[in-house]
């Protein structure tokens, strides 16, 4: 009697703690899928406001108007490839202001984490390539 009292006691138990298991790993998959969207969304609205803009040479740019030359630092958290972090901050900007070519001018280290990025932003359409070449710009 006390054998299948306890027999029982211990089905009840693993039953109440398999559905709580159940209950907490359905609710972490939900938790991790959220998560990988969130995060997948900062990727693509990242790439697509850059999207465009050719890194440029200087003799790729010969013929094309000077917009504004941009500094952007890395920003305040710690990066290992923070000249990769400066450069799309750069190259937000740019975008923002009409480029359509950046020149990467210098990048300068402050430590190890940290850093800047000067680019100079042009736009090289053929219309600004034409006024620069009439002397309009």
């Amino acid at each position: 009697m006390y054998n299948l009292k306890l027999t029982s006691l211990i089905n009840a138990t693993q039953t109440i703690i398999k559905t709580n298991i159940g209950i907490i790993m359905n609710h972490f998959q939900k938790l991790i899928t959220l998560l990988f969207i969130f995060f997948i969304s900062f990727q693509i609205q990242a790439r697509s406001t850059t999207e465009g803009i050719v890194i440029a040479s200087s003799s790729d740019v010969n013929s094309c108007h000077l917009i504004k030359t941009i500094t952007k630092s890395s920003g305040t958290l710690k990066f290992s490839n923070w000249r990769h972090h400066a450069f799309h901050r750069a190259s937000i900007q740019a975008n923002k202001i009409g480029a359509t070519h950046l020149l990467v001018k210098n990048y300068e280290p402050h430590g190890t984490f940290h850093g800047s990025v000067t680019t100079e932003a042009y736009n090289c359409t053929e219309a600004y390539a034409l006024k620069s070449a009439a002397g309009l710009y």
